[in-house]
């Protein structure tokens, strides 16, 4: 195992996790929403019966929330260039065999109370549209024998091959 530490110390079962993380000299950790109202909207629509612009609405959300992380994940690359850093992709709980059960810990670690993000009881985030995540940071070159799991091919690497998001 490994742990991140912080108020209160994660322990990293993971093995994808760990090996993600066997070069990363710093860890940033991210949680990220954009809010309740397009939820609502979309539970409206569907309550409306407007299935068609309830399922549009959600997939643009979905998109909103994807198009923001990778905002944040470009500028915690540049704040970890600046500093000496290379800054790896993000990782998320639910990836690979990294356990969605670790989201209130590090919901604690990114203080995501001050965006009003939580968990439910079996871990699934509030809101919905929102995404939690750590970015390993390295010295400005890594070992080749993983650089496979650093590459912007996250969805190559992945074992859910029929998963609806897959880009490959």
């Amino acid at each position: 195992s490994a742990t991140i530490m912080g108020t209160q110390p994660l322990i990293l079962q993971s093995a994808k996790v760990i090996h993600y993380l066997s070069q990363a000299l710093k860890v940033a950790v991210m949680a990220l929403t954009i809010g309740p109202k397009l939820e609502k909207k979309v539970s409206d629509y569907f309550s409306d019966g407007e299935y068609t612009s309830g399922l549009l609405l959600d997939a643009a959300g979905t998109a909103a929330v994807e198009v923001a992380a990778d905002q944040v994940c470009e500028f915690i690359k540049k704040q970890a260039a600046q500093q000496g850093y290379l800054s790896l992709p993000r990782f998320s709980p639910g990836y690979g065999e990294w356990d969605i059960t670790v989201q209130p810990l590090i919901l604690e670690l990114a203080h995501a109370h001050e965006i009003n993000l939580t968990a439910t009881d079996s871990c699934m985030l509030l809101p919905r549209k929102s995404i939690t995540a750590i970015i390993g940071l390295t010295a400005n070159q890594y070992d080749s024998s993983v650089s496979y799991m650093y590459q912007d091919t996250t969805c190559t690497q992945c074992a859910q091959i029929n998963c609806l998001a897959r880009k490959d």
